[in-house]
């Protein structure tokens, strides 16, 4: 996971994040009778407990008609922290009928669904299950590990200015 710290810290500060004595992350689904894990230790854990409920991320950018839906809300975050502009919402542990109510809900209020699941066979077909929609693939396998690339690639052209203003070392 590799989230901005100040979106971290700002769904911690409302309740829909915070840690275990685990060390997992803990996102909080719906109205808090259910919750999404994500280990961060050496074992990957990903995990729900309790109610099954969205992850949902309020619009960035006033007036967005976008709604994207995402499998995690580790990809949630990571679609958030890169710009994304309209509604996140994971449908961590839902069924294939609870996705379809929920775009044809957001439809009914006159927004764009976007498929923006995992760019994988259940990707696909995760999005053909709340057609008709937009399709927006990942360039990697989740939105998080597009995250992890493009930060890994800023800290990589971060050195190299440093070094070109250092100069040559000997």
């Amino acid at each position: 996971m590799l989230c901005s710290a100040s979106t971290v810290d700002a769904l911690h500060s409302i309740g829909k994040v915070y840690a275990d004595k685990y060390k997992n992350a803990v996102f909080v689904l719906g109205t808090g009778a259910g919750v999404e894990l994500r280990g961060t230790g050496e074992t990957a854990f990903h995990g729900a407990r309790g109610a099954k409920a969205p992850f949902i991320l309020a619009a960035r950018g006033a007036g967005s008609l976008k709604v994207a839906f995402v499998e995690s809300a580790i990809d949630a975050m990571s679609l958030y922290d890169m710009g994304f502009e309209g509604k996140i919402v994971s449908l961590t542990g839902s069924s294939s009928a609870q996705a379809r109510e929920r775009a044809h809900a957001y439809r009914r209020q006159g927004l764009h669904v976007v498929a923006a699941f995992d760019n994988d066979k259940a990707g696909d077909a995760m999005a053909k299950q709340i057609e008709p929609c937009i399709r927006m693939r990942p360039g990697s396998k989740d939105w998080n590990d597009d995250l992890r690339a493009r930060r890994a690639a800023e800290q990589g052209q971060q050195h190299e200015h440093e070094h070109d203003r250092r100069g040559p070392s000997m």
